[in-house]
């Protein structure tokens, strides 16, 4: 009602001869349409004649598409007899009487080959249920001693352990000599007397080591010299002679 008012109001405000028509329905039904409009209807499809076409039937419309299908006869071409498949279980069993089969067949029993003990599927819940048998939890028994024990004798061999490492290690990382003493022999012996002058002069010396040298003068002890020679054999000196002066000399 409010909307409509608004309505009225601007159609009034705009002069529009809309305002002075009043609201009225423009259609409406007459009395009791309803009620006899089932009737009207039958009258009206009654009334109204539909003019159908013919389609052509089904036996037009093949011997259009094929006139030797349209032609065939329509009869089944296969029958069975009457009573065929009320007969059948007897004489099926008759004729598999009259067959003949081999001895062997003829001896064998009817019966099953196998069978079950009376109350068998009865009692096999029960039997299972017995056969299945829940084992219980292990119990192990913890001993504080013996871990003491273990523990300590795994400390024990680790101790061990490390210091034979240790051991081993000091043992290997001692410095070895470069030269044995056996092959330091034998690059003397065939080194000459000037070869140890020059080399002697070319490296630093104290200085009263480096005056001796220079004068000429060095003198060496009988003793010291045996000790020198102690480790060296006859067979070395001679060969060292023979070198140095290519004679050798008697020695008693």
């Amino acid at each position: 009602m409010e909307k409509r008012n608004e309505i009225l109001i601007e159609l009034r405000e705009l002069g529009s001869g809309l305002a002075a028509v009043e609201p009225a329905v423009p259609y409406r039904v007459p009395v009791g349409y309803f009620d006899e409009f089932p009737l009207l209807t039958l009258q009206m499809c009654r009334a109204v004649t539909i003019n159908t076409v013919a389609e052509p039937g089904r036996d037009e419309e093949l011997a259009q598409l094929s006139p030797l299908l349209s032609k065939a006869p329509k009869a089944m071409p296969f029958s069975v007899p009457a009573g065929y498949f009320a007969d059948m279980p007897g004489t099926r069993t008759t004729s598999l009487e009259q067959d003949q089969l081999p001895a062997i067949f003829k001896d064998i029993s009817k019966t099953g080959p196998y069978g079950v003990p009376l109350g068998y599927f009865e009692n096999l819940p029960a039997k299972l249920a017995n056969a299945v048998q829940t084992p219980g939890a292990k119990v192990i028994k913890g001993s504080f001693r013996k871990n003491i024990v273990k523990y300590a004798a795994a400390a024990v061999i680790t101790g061990v352990a490390l210091v034979s490492g240790f051991f081993i290690f000091e043992n290997t990382t001692t410095s070895q000599p470069l030269v044995s003493d056996t092959r330091l022999k034998e690059k003397a012996s065939q080194t000459s007397d000037e070869e140890i002058i020059n080399y002697l002069k070319n490296v630093n010396l104290p200085a009263s080591a480096d005056s001796t040298l220079a004068a000429g003068k060095v003198e060496i002890q009988d003793d010291a010299i045996f000790e020198l020679l102690a480790d060296v054999t006859d067979e070395e000196l001679q060969q060292y002679l023979l070198a140095q002066t290519g004679s050798k000399i008697l020695i008693n």
